[in-house]
């Protein structure tokens, strides 16, 4: 559906001509950190304990998400780093709007700020999906994020979560320390109360590509374990399937169908993109999400087929 038709169904108010043959975008992903309490070794944003103080603001933010509703998209994620080093408050007041706005809201975090009662006001603020990342067994898991008691507060917020009512999908970024650790994902996913497992590729940006050569799996290993992740289908209620580009040569790339803005307001078509200046397409801090997915190089992205990530995670 183009964005004249969702313009139409959204009450029908006058709109600019340079929307009236251009494609809804279907997500708008907000980076609003990488600050992070976890050093995750594969972490594609350098994530560690940092300073917030010069992340877009939350005003710009709020703006930003009613511009894509105007767009007509449908679906805000929250990333990070850690989305809550920006403060709880900052980012209930985010799902509030977003909810506000009519769309979906999905938050990923790395579980340790999630308590019963941030749990309890996220379900209140109307949050849709909570992904919550469980890269292993406890000592996998550690070894991985590099902070100790990380694998128990991931599990706590999943089941915190689960009881207030939010649908939890579990990530698990298959790397050569946890790919013999699917079977023990999958487990303590369900015990407590996710409702899926998602399996993320790894992607070699920020720490992940000065790590690449450790954590990437050879293909025998991915050989058995695609095998465990079919039994495993069979034998669990949990779904279990592919997040992302995992299977790049099988899946349709979703670059140019949504809209990123990084935590210093940089607007890009994907986060596998962060980190290469060209797909900068403007700064949403001085300009509107309407004239950057209006842009000649946003539409150019929008009506290709092709996989920019997997060339850009392939350079050296």
């Amino acid at each position: 559906m183009g964005v004249n038709s969702a313009m139409h169904n959204e009450g029908g108010f006058s709109m600019s001509p340079k929307l009236l043959s251009v494609e809804v975008p279907n997500k708008l992903e907000l980076e609003l950190t990488r600050s992070c309490a976890q050093m995750c070794e594969h972490c594609s944003v350098f994530g560690a304990p940092m300073g917030t103080e010069n992340d877009v603001s939350q005003e710009v933010l709020i703006r930003a998400i009613d511009q894509f509703a105007y767009l007509g998209g449908k679906r805000v994620v929250i990333t990070g780093g850690e989305p809550f080093e920006r403060g709880t408050e900052f980012v209930l007041e985010l799902v509030r709007h977003a909810s506000s706005r009519s769309l979906s809201t999905i938050i990923y975090t790395s579980g340790y700020p999630i308590n019963e009662t941030l749990a309890k006001n996220l379900a209140e603020s109307g949050l849709s999906i909570a992904c919550v990342s469980l890269e292993g067994s406890g000592a996998v898991h550690e070894k991985i994020t590099r902070v100790e008691g990380s694998y128990d507060y991931a599990r706590r917020a999943i089941r915190l979560l689960y009881d207030s009512g939010i649908t939890v999908v579990v990530h698990f970024t298959v790397m050569s320390p946890n790919v013999e650790d699917l079977t023990h994902v999958a487990e303590a996913a369900e015990a407590e109360g996710a409702s899926s497992l998602k399996i993320i590729n790894f992607i070699p940006q920020g720490r992940g590509r000065a790590n690449q050569d450790k954590l990437g799996i050879d293909d025998a290993h991915a050989l058995l374990f695609f095998e465990e992740m079919e039994l495993l289908k069979q034998k669990k209620s949990l779904k279990i399937e592919f997040g992302g580009q995992f299977e790049r040569g099988k899946s349709e790339c979703s670059i140019g169908k949504r809209i990123t803005i990084t935590c210093n307001g940089d607007v890009i078509p994907c986060l596998g993109v962060r980190w290469d200046k060209q797909y900068v397409f403007g700064n949403i801090k001085n300009s509107t999400l309407e004239s950057i997915w209006c842009s000649e190089k946003f539409l150019a992205l929008q009506h290709s087929s092709e996989c920019i990530c997997s060339v850009i995670w392939s350079k050296g």
